[in-house]
């Protein structure tokens, strides 16, 4: 055999045996956690949670369907699928820390406000109602005026209630402290907000989306409004007119 011709063949044969190994490991790495999954050591026995506030580990292991019998090398991908299918669960990132313990990494779907089924419930900024049991967590969520019932089927993807829902969830930045004194919001006929708040005892109306300096506005305005004085004290703050904040008074100082 030629020289050339022989450094050929060794060469296809080596090929041929790294091929041949590459393969052999990738499918013993396909293969492994299957043969893992039947070893009692991995059984799961603990379950971690981080980022929630009211779910814990052993709920979360619940929702995504492990049982006595699961194995940490379970379908990881079909228990993060189960645990977004769930209300309270925007997104989640499950880790296996063997031997037997599994960490969920979740973000919640933070409750916005109340609505009102058969008892107040608490609503995400999704639009869907959350599990959350008021006994158990305190809750001081602003109440919405919906126009359909939360059982309604199109009740979540009602363009009307995301918007509101957005406004509310956007107010956290533009403004907490606005935020936390509001106890009713609605949308006009025409699609305005329509904001309640506690203290003062104050209507607030404007076009989404609010900016941080049009509520900063509106509310230098009410402060300037119950300055002593011998008008009624305002009821009304709106912001839906350009370059203008309209106060209107109602009741009669005592």
């Amino acid at each position: 055999m030629r020289p050339r011709a022989r450094r050929r063949t060794r060469w296809v044969g080596r090929f041929a045996f790294a091929l041949l190994v590459s393969s052999t490991l990738w499918v013993g790495a396909r293969q492994l956690p299957r043969a893992l999954a039947h070893m009692e050591l991995f059984g799961l026995s603990n379950f971690e949670v981080t980022g929630t506030r009211y779910l814990t580990g052993v709920e979360a292991a619940e929702i995504a369907g492990i049982t006595a019998e699961s194995s940490l090398w379970d379908d990881r991908e079909a228990w993060e699928e189960r645990l977004r299918a769930y209300p309270l669960v925007e997104n989640v990132r499950v880790r296996r820390r063997p031997p037997s313990t599994l960490r969920f990494e979740i973000v919640e779907n933070k409750p916005v406000a109340f609505v009102s089924a058969a008892t107040l419930e608490p609503i995400g900024t999704d639009g869907r109602l959350l599990p959350i049991d008021p006994s158990v967590h305190r809750l001081d969520l602003p109440v919405l005026r919906a126009s359909l019932d939360p059982s309604d089927p199109q009740f979540a993807s009602s363009g009307a209630l995301r918007v509101l829902l957005g406004e509310l969830a956007r107010l956290e930045s533009v403004d907490s402290e606005f935020r936390e004194r509001i106890s009713e919001a609605w949308l006009t006929e025409r699609g305005e907000v329509g904001i309640r708040l506690v203290a003062p005892d104050v209507t607030f109306y404007w076009r989404a989306p609010v900016s941080a300096r049009r509520l900063s506005e509106g509310m230098a305005a009410l402060t300037h409004a119950f300055e002593p004085g011998s008008r009624p004290d305002p009821t009304e703050v709106d912001l839906r007119f350009a370059d203008q904040v309209v106060v209107r008074f109602g009741r009669q100082r005592r």
